[in-house]
């Protein structure tokens, strides 16, 4: 178990491994994991096929996920990163922000009749998350006159059924979370879920086949050819070797231009600690500030001090 403070193992890896090594590593608990792939399969496909309907009966043409952290920054990723493979039609928008202008600009462009919403926490008490899926539900109660669209239209991905069943959902329509699965590495299960309502499931099964890919790099290429290891080697001495304080991440394809955000936390969340697993102050610093945009747009904002300062930033 690597995350010692809550005595929780990380195996986020495995969601997108194949059956035989899901068995291994889990065991019985693979069972539960595959019967909720093919749920959220089948979830997606009935879906882009009409047999899911609203509650007028009309075919869905948005699907709103609301989240935040974790549930957010993949999603988030990957609706951009994969926007060519697109496919099913479905218009994918991302809530996360509790400012009610964030909630209003995104209503101005649904429909509720035809919008499905997933929301997504573990717990089903995050405050940002619930904030802003009581609004839309007061949104689509008010639009639709019936509680019964909470039950129809909505789905949750959440390890607590009682409360999401509390605030109106059908059991059927609430898919688990696993305690093994941080938030910022989610991606590959059923969070994944409205990315996988964008792109259909071929695509999301290549993105996962993908990095199942690189986990086998990981754990077979040798240290001086392996990326990961050499990337994480870099970055400490970077940081503790020559005392560089950031990491600029600049990626110049507009596909991309959400990955500053979603490394931000994966780097600084994961590794921003000043102690060690056992509570012991360390004395090595252990992330450093990642920022970035889109390359283009950075070249005529911060790029002018990297160029022309005393500072020096790894990009």
């Amino acid at each position: 178990k690597i995350n010692n403070t809550e005595q929780r193992a990380v195996l986020h890896s495995v969601l997108r491994a194949p059956s035989r090594v899901k068995h291994q590593v889990l065991g019985k608990e693979a069972i539960d994991v595959e019967q909720t792939e093919q749920h959220m399969a089948q979830i997606v496909d009935d879906v882009c096929q009409g047999k899911l309907t609203g509650l007028t009966g009309e075919k869905f043409t948005d699907v709103l996920a609301i989240g935040i952290g974790g549930s957010y920054y993949g999603i988030k990723v990957g609706l951009s990163a994969l926007h060519p493979y697109h496919s099913t039609g479905l218009k994918v928008h991302v809530l996360a922000n509790v400012d009610g202008a964030a909630v209003t600009e995104k209503l101005e462009t649904l429909h509720a009749a035809t919008t499905l919403v997933v929301i997504i926490s573990k717990t089903f008490t995050t405050q940002e998350t619930l904030l802003n899926a009581k609004a839309i539900k007061a949104w689509m109660l008010a639009e639709l006159s019936d509680p019964e669209a909470i039950a129809k239209q909505w789905y949750a991905v959440s390890s607590n059924v009682e409360k999401a069943q509390a605030f109106g959902l059908n059991e059927k329509n609430i898919l688990p979370m696993w305690d093994w699965v941080g938030g910022r590495f989610s991606l590959w299960s059923a969070v994944g879920l409205p990315l996988a309502l964008a792109i259909g499931n071929e695509h999301f099964n290549a993105l996962k086949a993908g990095a199942y890919a690189m986990d086998q790099h990981f754990q077979t290429a040798r240290l001086d050819e392996n990326m990961p290891v050499l990337m994480a080697l870099i970055g400490l001495w970077n940081r503790n070797g020559l005392n560089y304080q950031s990491l600029a991440v600049l990626p110049y394809d507009h596909a991309l231009r959400a990955l500053p955000g979603y490394l931000q936390q994966t780097d600084m969340e994961s590794n921003g600690k000043s102690v060690s697993k056992q509570g012991e102050k360390l004395n090595w610093a252990t992330a450093p500030i990642v920022f970035g945009q889109e390359g283009t747009n950075g070249q005529h904002a911060f790029m002018q001090l990297m160029h022309q300062s005393d500072e020096i930033i790894p990009t």
